[in-house]
Parts: structure tokens; sequence; C-alpha cells
């Protein structure tokens, strides 16, 4: 299954009702966090399609960015979410080298 990566700034405190259900619309999903503001998910849906779902919970000051995660991808991480990305993203036919 494609792989979308999703990254946040909240400007709501985490005790707010909307920013439980920001989180709520990532479990919806498989998905791994990969750093604060940060976890990839993986759905068939498009980057817009899964921004409809988080948009009725954003404020004005809000930051939220949908992209597709694809191969191959570099660095060092956990294991697990290492492993993740490699299950879920979707391979390109990009060198990687900027080409």
């Amino acid at each position: 299954m494609p792989a979308l990566l999703v990254n946040f700034r909240l400007s709501k405190p985490t005790t707010d009702p909307d920013y439980a259900k920001i989180i709520g619309v990532i479990k919806q999903y498989s998905y791994s966090m990969l750093g604060e503001g940060a976890v990839a998910i993986a759905t068939n849906e498009s980057p817009a399609m899964v921004f409809t779902k988080f948009k009725p919970y954003l404020g004005e000051r809000d930051i939220l960015l949908i992209t597709s995660l694809n191969k191959p991808h570099y660095g060092l991480h956990k294991p697990s979410v290492i492993q993740w990305i490699e299950e879920n993203a979707s391979s390109s036919t990009a060198t990687g080298n900027g080409e």
C-alpha cells in the first residue's frame, strides 16, 4: 500500500479537543511516528483526500502538509521505522540523486 508523509505543527495545546481529533485521524491508518510532528501513514487515498479528513480540526495558525513517501529513502532511525517505510513506501522511477 502506498504511504504518505504527514508533517504538522499545531498551535493548539495537546489538551484541545481538536488536537485529539487530529491524532484520531492519524490512528485511522497504519502509521509510523517519524518524529515530533511527522508521521507516515499507509493509504491508497490521495494527499488531498487525506487532507480533507484533517481540515475540520485545523486552525488558521496550524501547519499540515501531506506528501507522497517514495523509495529510495536514506537515513538513520529505529529499525522498526525503517522497516515500516520499506514495506509501505512506493517504488519510484527516479534515481534518488536529483535527476
